[in-house]
């Protein structure tokens, strides 16, 4: 049902019919009203197709012409709608939509490919408990055999299309059929599933925000490094001396400064010395102005209690959400600077940003354990991550010697 509901009908009517008849989806027959629910337990709902929409604006109707005769003129026009909103309108309606429907579309196309006879039509499930019970009985069918396979050719080849559709085409399928406002997904929100808990995701994640790094070209790359570096903090490598501090942390490294406790004029929370990496006339490069990050070690994750009050809570979340965006700062710039970092200029464009990020990619490996950032966190996995992926370019600014001998510690235990 979700996959039916999600899926892009109209777009390639080719894929439609492999999904109808191949995969066992069903094509909606009337538009879909969707909605998010917020962290606070609200729900917006999306409802695009109560008003009318100009007939400039409408494809043609795709039915046949003698079933188009025979219905009323108010059902030919709702499922011309629905076409029309299950093709295109469906991606025109918000950002924050788009990710999360094409996370989950990619995610549970990804685990059905990975399955053997992952379709929904009763004829091919029936087929395959026959294959099993054949199978332990070990009856020599060797047609029967090949027939399966090749049905499960067919079937992983279908989701495999379905996935390549909503992963990287699109966009311009979408712009092909005429919608003029396609609401592309947002980056942030992939950041911080770059290395969620869940490996379906995870690589849904990985593989949107790649795709959507290429296509927005290096003008909108640029202008997204303009838009996250100033939350991209600086700091003070961590010193690692051997194995024993890991062990024990606190035996070979002096405690951590912990971030100054964000103050409040006027009742509202001010997070710019939380949410920048240099203030006054600091520059990046300034050892005497630089501080310790204690970036969100799980970034969709709040903490907070329900009896503070008003004030207190506001404090909370305004300092939960300025870690949650250091820490998708560092991740999305750890991104672009590992796929397009030797395609950018110099720093990637800001002074010497690929510096700074290599930094606060090192700080995430290296720091020893501690309450604000625990051992095993996606943050951390992140930061392996991205150092592996983009070793070239961070590797004239880090000390590979400690990274050797945090390998070698971390390997070792």
């Amino acid at each position: 049902m979700l996959m039916s509901l999600l899926h892009s009908w109209g777009l390639d009517p080719s894929l439609d019919h492999t999904c109808e008849h191949i995969l066992g989806l069903l094509k909606p027959r009337v538009p879909v009203s969707y909605g998010l629910i917020s962290k606070s337990g609200y729900m917006a709902l999306f409802m695009p197709t109560w008003h009318p929409v100009r007939d400039a604006d409408m494809p043609p109707i795709n039915l046949p012409p003698d079933l188009a005769s025979e219905l009323p003129p108010e059902m030919v026009e709702l499922e011309h709608r629905t076409q029309v909103f299950t093709c295109r309108g469906h991606w025109e309606v918000s950002p924050a939509l788009t990710t999360h429907h094409l996370l989950a579309l990619v995610s549970v196309a990804n685990t059905l490919q990975d399955m053997n006879a992952a379709t929904l039509i009763p004829e091919q499930e029936r087929r395959r408990k026959n294959h099993i019970q054949s199978s332990k009985a070990n009856q020599m069918v060797t047609n029967h055999e090949d027939e399966f396979s090749r049905q499960q050719s067919v079937i992983k080849q279908g989701w495999s299309t379905l996935t390549a559709l909503h992963t990287v085409l699109l966009p311009d399928c979408v712009a092909a059929a005429g919608a003029p406002t396609y609401q592309p997904p947002m980056v942030e929100i992939l950041a911080r599933r770059w290395q969620d808990r869940c490996q379906e995701v995870r690589e849904a994640a990985q593989a949107l925000l790649k795709t959507e790094l290429s296509r927005m070209g290096a003008n909108g790359r640029q202008k997204l490094v303009e838009l996250w570096s100033p939350h991209l903090p600086t700091h003070t490598e961590p010193l690692p001396t051997g194995p024993t501090s890991y062990s024990n942390p606190e035996a070979q490294h002096p405690p951590r400064p912990e971030h100054p406790a964000t103050k409040t004029t006027s009742g509202a929370p001010s997070v710019n010395t939380t949410l920048n990496g240099t203030s006054g006339n600091s520059s990046v490069g300034s050892t005497s102005s630089e501080r310790t990050m204690e970036p969100h070690p799980h970034l969709d994750e709040d903490h907070y209690d329900e009896e503070m009050d008003g004030e207190t809570c506001r404090e909370v979340v305004a300092q939960t959400e300025g870690r949650r965006k250091q820490a998708t700062a560092i991740i999305l710039l750890g991104v672009i600077g590992a796929y397009h970092g030797q395609d950018s200029a110099e720093g990637f464009g800001l002074g010497n940003l690929a510096m700074q990020t290599s930094k606060a990619l090192a700080y995430l490996v290296l720091a020893p354990p501690a309450p604000k950032l625990p051992a095993h966190t996606p943050l951390r996995r992140a930061a392996i991550d991205l150092i592996g992926r983009g070793f070239p370019v961070w590797e004239p600014y880090l000390d590979v010697a400690k990274h050797e001998v945090w390998a070698a510690t971390h390997t070792g235990s």
